[in-house]
């Protein structure tokens, strides 16, 4: 989700203005303390997130304000970082002949697998009108078994039935099939809040920020996959830090994001 300040800005900023000043002080930023894998610039910081958060609040992994977030040059983002180096680094998907669809497309992701051409690409979103369709992912218009992967970042947490979804996501998927399914996680709730109501503004919750998500995931989001069939790994990139950055963390991660990876078994 956009912040109001960057909402603000690609609204009153001429487009040519925004291109301007994005080149002549990206040098404000040349270094060589970070790197992006997308755009393979070098940078001494990245831009921050820099949505408001209330002290009082729950920290919650993927939300919030932090430190060195966005890319200077191409504006990749941390957990958009994260993926796309554990795709390079952990799987086949630039290699295989496989069919991808690609749920709330990140821009920079989204140009890398569109450019590969062993990749049959399809991306959806009810808003963005870049997407190739728009499909509501409770009610998903293709046949079982259709799509070797599925990339679905940090968009469950809208959906007001989310365990519909998930099935709906499982069902599409292929058998031995892998999904990438990324939501917001507060690692000190033991279980989800699923309470609307709390959220809105003046809730003193950490999802007062982004008041459109139905919940705040705890620790049993795992179970909820596993419930709708996904095998479904913890992926802790810390455990492996040299492929991702080492211990500098050149690319600028989220030090404590798990990527959840659910597969469906094969028959």
């Amino acid at each position: 989700m956009k912040t109001q300040l960057e909402e603000l800005f690609r609204k009153f900023v001429p487009i040519n203005v925004r291109n301007y000043l994005k080149k002549n002080l990206l040098f404000l930023y040349y270094g060589s303390r970070y790197e992006c894998p997308f755009c393979h610039g070098h940078f001494r910081k990245f831009l921050p997130y820099s949505t408001v958060i209330p002290r009082e609040t729950t920290y919650t992994i993927g939300v919030g304000p932090r430190e060195n977030c966005y890319c200077p040059r191409c504006f990749s983002k941390d957990r958009e970082r994260l993926i796309y180096i554990y795709l390079i680094k952990k799987t086949n998907i630039f290699n295989d002949n496989l069919k991808l669809w690609h749920c709330a497309p990140e821009k920079n992701l989204s140009d890398k697998l569109i450019a590969s051409k062993n990749i049959d690409y399809l991306s959806s979103d009810l808003s963005i009108e870049t997407a190739m369709k728009k499909i509501d992912i409770t009610d998903i218009p293709f046949n079982d078994n259709c799509f070797d992967v599925i990339m679905c970042n940090h968009v469950i947490q809208y959906v007001i039935d989310d365990k519909k979804a998930m099935l709906e996501l499982f069902r599409v998927l292929k058998f031995g099939g892998m999904a990438i399914l990324q939501v917001p996680i507060c690692p000190g709730f033991e279980n989800t809040l699923e309470d609307p109501p709390l959220l809105g503004p003046g809730s003193g919750r950490v999802l007062e920020i982004e008041g459109d998500h139905m919940r705040i995931y705890g620790r049993d989001y795992k179970e909820k996959l596993q419930q709708a069939g996904f095998l479904v790994e913890e992926f802790k990139w810390t455990s492996c830090s040299e492929e991702f950055g080492g211990k500098d963390n050149k690319f600028a991660l989220l030090k404590d994001e798990t990527l959840y990876v659910g597969r469906k078994p094969v028959q």
